[in-house]
C-alpha cells in the first residue's frame, strides 16, 4: 500500500509502528506471564488459542480454491517451535530488556543464512545497515552492570533460529498458494502440537494445573490478539512488509 501522494498520511507505516510496540511488549509480558506457569504450558496455550483464531482464515482460503502449498508451513513450524522453545526458556532466565536486544542479533544472521542458502553473498551495505539498527537497540536496552548467563545464551541460539525461520520460508513459500495469515496459522498449529506432547510427557496432569490468575490469561489474549491474530489479519502493506511480518513471526 503505497501512498498516492507525497503529503498522504502514511498509515501502512504508522501501522507497521504500532505492530513493532506490541511485539516490543511481549519479551517483558512473557516474563510476567511464566511466574503462573511452565515454558512449556505457556507456550502450548499461546499457540493452541493462535491456532484456532487463525484457523477460520486457512479454511475459507482452501474452500476458495487457494492455500494448496500449505505443507511448506510444517518444516517452518517446526523450526518456529524450536525458537520459541529457547526464546521462551532465554526470557524465563534473563531480562526482557537483555532478551530483546540478543533476539534483534537475528537482523544480523539473516544475511549469512541467506548466503548459507540461497548462495547470496550480503551487501555491504545491508550489514551496515544491520550492524546500525543492533547498536541503536543496543544503547536503548544495555547497562553497566549486564553480565552474560543462561538466558542470554539460550535467547542468542533463538535468535540465530529465527535467521533460519525466515531464510526457510522464504525457501519454502516462493511461488507457492499460501498466503502469510495461512501460513503463520498452521505454523501456529506445530508449535501448539509440539509444546502439547513435550507437556504431557513431562507434565502428565497439565490440565489438572492450569494457572487460574486472571493477569496470566489476560497477558495471553493480548499476545495471541496484538501480537499474532492483528497484525498478520489484516493487509496493512506491501510485499516488503508481508516479509518483515513473516520474519517476526
Amino acid at each position: 500500500m503505497k501512498a498516492k501522494s507525497g503529503n498522504a498520511f502514511p498509515v501502512a507505516e504508522c501501522l507497521l509502528l504500532l505492530v513493532a510496540a506490541f511485539w516490543g511488549t511481549s519479551y517483558g509480558l512473557s516474563k510476567e506471564a511464566l511466574v503462573f506457569y511452565s515454558v512449556m504450558g505457556f507456550v502450548a496455550i499461546r499457540f493452541s488459542l493462535t491456532f484456532f483464531c487463525l484457523l477460520p482464515f486457512f479454511i475459507r482460503e482452501y474452500r476458495a480454491g487457494k492455500g494448496r502449498d500449505w505443507r511448506v508451513s510444517l518444516p517452518t513450524g517446526c523450526i518456529l517451535l524450536a525458537v520459541f522453545v529457547f526464546e521462551t526458556y532465554g526470557v524465563l532466565h534473563t531480562s526482557a530488556a537483555n532478551a530483546a536486544l540478543l533476539i534483534s542479533l537475528c537482523v544480523l544472521f539473516t544475511p549469512y543464512t541467506e548466503w548459507l542458502i540461497f548462495n547470496q553473498k550480503p551487501r555491504r551495505e545491508s550489514f551496515m545497515l544491520a550492524v546500525a539498527s543492533f547498536t541503536g537497540v543496543g544503547l536503548l536496552t544495555i547497562s553497566h552492570d549486564m553480565a552474560f548467563n543462561l538466558g542470554d545464551a539460550l535467547i542468542l541460539v533463538a535468535a540465530v533460529l529465527r535467521a533460519f525461520m525466515v531464510t526457510t520460508t522464504k525457501k519454502l513459500t516462493t511461488d507457492k498458494d499460501i498466503s502469510t495469515i495461512s501460513l503463520t496459522g498452521i505454523q501456529s498449529g506445530v508449535v501448539a502440537a509440539g509444546a502439547l506432547v513435550a507437556l504431557w510427557a513431562t507434565e502428565p496432569n497439565f490440565l489438572m494445573r492450569l494457572p487460574s490468575s486472571s493477569n496470566f490469561w489476560l497477558i495471553v489474549v493480548y499476545l495471541v490478539v496484538f501480537v499474532r491474530y492483528l497484525p498478520f489479519s489484516h493487509k496493512i502493506t506491501g510485499p516488503e512488509n508481508s516479509a518483515l511480518l513473516r520474519f517476526h513471526c
